[in-house]
């Protein structure tokens, strides 16, 4: 029976492997986007190195090492992976097994736990826990490692691994926070964040982390209104929001009838970990709808330089700067114009280059519900960031304060400074033309599904001749704009057919092996059998979320 049975299973096998590849393309990872080109551009700030605005780095020393390790407020665990691995005798390998899980699975580290001396932020810890990482799903060039700020969980990665063999897992590992926080009890459990923004160094505040005391450039945000975590133990920075702004008048947020939030109100996120804005579909396109020019095309063939949940592109005057603010307990903050569009230089259908320039607020999907929000790096460059753990005189519950570092009016006459000498610079490298919105959705998608913005005048939607731009993360080349269906319809039949004729010639030398095997007579010793780890998901962590996009990437300039 196994000889007759073993082609259709292993057959099977074949073709549930190919659908899943194809699939897993198409599959989004939440949160976090990640260029595909590695950045070349970076700058150092007071102690954080901000690599293409899309990673925070801190430079943190574990057994002796130096290495550069993002900043996530969005999780909890610490892992660093070496690119030659981490030498034993230099901290103490415990050999229990863990793996950590981001997004929607198809991102993970694993390795083994470890304790070491670390130091971070001016602290050191004398033995703190970490996993010393073997395997990573998707590694990056710009760092070795993940330090996470957010709230201890004891089904987190670290402590849960340490409880299922048997040890102390909620008391040996806690994270670098906790760690440093329970060795200074007399200190308050807080920690300071100031993200920097390139391409911008005349405006841009200096990146710097700061624990349990303020970055002396901001000690006003001791003063700014408290703002409770919501809902409280919800385990994340999670606060309560007022509403976004364009122009001065507020987007429409369709909220559900039956929601447990205040009404009036919004759940935020707060992610250093995620790059952009993530917002319900319907209010980014009110966001977009309101700038003069601007273009929407559904399903387009036009990639952005932000993850979304959809294919939906606005393409938006490249000199036209979005007047956006956001609001909590009844204060605005003012974001950059910078942290709102993206600029691209492209290949076409054509074959010749283009300028474009798209939203970087996008569609959140299912990784945000439709009375929430997450707000990452483009609304954090935008203010000095407070977050604290509570129980203290301003709160007995986590919290978060904001001191806002960004002023509408010199906001966006840098704006344009900026953004006319990177178009002009870019222009002459790449010899990118650049066109009105409409035109470019055109070229790009040749349909009519669009919808446009508020009537543009001739200088915000036909932009001066010989312009070009380039993305802050990437720039994109065109890529085949066939679908994963259109593939498997054309060749699927083809590649059925080539498996199972080599099924069969599989089966004939398997029962020629077995026959000559029996006649042998030859023993065979006892089965062994390898114990194989279940991937049981990790929801304590989210992380990266970007599809790979081949592109060419202007990173080799910070300044003009």
């Amino acid at each position: 029976m196994l000889p007759c049975s073993f082609p259709a299973a292993l057959l099977s096998l074949f073709l549930l492997q190919l659908t899943t590849t194809i699939e897993a393309k198409r599959a989004p990872r939440p949160h976090k986007t990640q260029p595909h080109t590695r950045p070349k551009v970076d700058a150092t700030g007071d102690n954080i190195v901000n690599v293409g605005n899309d990673r925070y780095i801190a430079l943190v020393t574990i057994a002796g090492q130096e290495y550069r390790t993002m900043l996530d407020t969005g999780s909890t665990d610490m892992w660093v992976m070496p690119p030659k691995g981490l030498k034993l005798g230099y901290y103490d390998d415990t050999g229990v097994y863990s793996q950590i899980y981001y997004g929607d699975g198809s991102d993970y580290v694993n390795g083994t736990v470890g304790f070491a001396k670390v130091e971070v932020a001016g602290h050191t810890i004398p033995s703190q826990a970490f996993i010393n990482v073997f395997k990573e799903s998707q590694p990056e060039d710009n760092y070795m490692g993940l330090v996470g700020l957010g709230f201890d969980t004891p089904d987190g990665s670290i402590p849960a691994s340490l409880t299922k063999a048997g040890m102390d897992g909620r008391k040996l590992g806690k994270s670098p926070l906790t760690s440093i926080f329970d060795a200074n009890p007399h200190k308050g459990r807080f920690f300071g964040l100031s993200l920097s923004r390139l391409w911008d160094k005349s405006y841009s505040s200096d990146a710097s982390l700061t624990i349990s005391e303020y970055d002396t450039k901001y000690a006003a945000v001791a003063n700014a209104p408290v703002l409770k975590q919501y809902p409280k133990d919800c385990g994340s920075w999670s606060v309560l929001g007022d509403s976004i702004k364009i122009g001065g008048k507020v987007v429409p947020w369709k909220l559900p009838d039956a929601t447990n939030i205040p009404n009036g109100k919004i759940s935020v996120l707060i992610d250093s970990g995620t790059t952009n804005f993530l917002v319900p579909e319907d209010v980014r396109d009110a966001i977009y709808s309101a700038v003069p020019g601007a273009v929407l095309s559904k399903h387009s063939n036009i990639e952005g330089n932000k993850w979304g949940a959809d294919d939906d592109i606005w393409v938006v005057p490249c000199t036209t700067a979005v007047n956006m603010s956001v609001s909590f307990a009844g204060h605005e903050y003012p974001i950059h114009p910078l942290d709102l569009t993206d600029v691209m230089s492209t290949t076409g259908p054509d074959g010749k280059n283009y300028t474009i320039c798209v939203n970087s607020v996008t569609n959140g999907g299912t990784v945000i519900s439709p009375q929430s929000a997450i707000f990452g790096d483009s609304f954090m460059r935008n203010v000095y960031t407070v977050l604290s753990f509570g129980g203290d005189t301003k709160s007995d519950v986590p919290y978060i304060q904001f001191l806002s570092n960004t002023e509408t009016q010199k906001a966006a006459e840098d704006f344009h400074l900026h953004r006319e000498k990177r178009l002009a610079r870019l222009a002459k490298r790449y010899n990118a033309k650049e066109l009105s919105p409409d035109k470019i959705i055109a070229l790009f998608d040749s349909k009519s599904n669009t919808s446009g913005g508020k009537p543009a005048d001739d200088t915000a939607a036909c932009l001066p001749a010989g312009s070009d731009a380039l993305s802050k993360s990437k720039t994109e080349l065109s890529e085949n704009s066939s679908s994963p269906n259109d593939v498997v319809d054309k060749w699927g039949p083809i590649i059925v057919g080539l498996l199972s004729a080599n099924l069969a010639i599989l089966l004939v030398v398997a029962c020629i092996s077995l026959m000559s095997f029996i006649r042998g007579g030859r023993n065979s010793g006892p089965a062994r059998y390898a114990k194989v780890e279940t991937r049981e998901k990790n929801h304590d962590v989210v992380f990266d979320t970007h599809t790979s996009r081949s592109s060419f990437s202007d990173r080799d300039h910070i300044g003009y």
